[in-house]
């Protein structure tokens, strides 16, 4: 399914999202700075991205 191919693309964007946050989980002092990322999951992305539910994408 092509949504799989384009779920390694969304999945390696969110690790790299999540090095960039690593410090500001809940909870944690960001020294008064916003903390904002993309809202969402991988799967969703992929699947929109090809016209499918995330789940959709999961479930191959």
């Amino acid at each position: 399914m092509v949504a799989d191919n384009i779920r390694d693309y969304y999945d390696k964007q969110a690790k790299q999202r999540q090095k960039e946050h690593a410090g500001t989980a809940p909870g944690k002092n960001t020294g008064g700075k916003s903390t904002t990322s993309d809202s969402g999951k991988a799967r969703d992305a992929a699947g929109k991205a090809v016209g499918v539910s995330g789940s959709l994408v999961d479930s191959r």
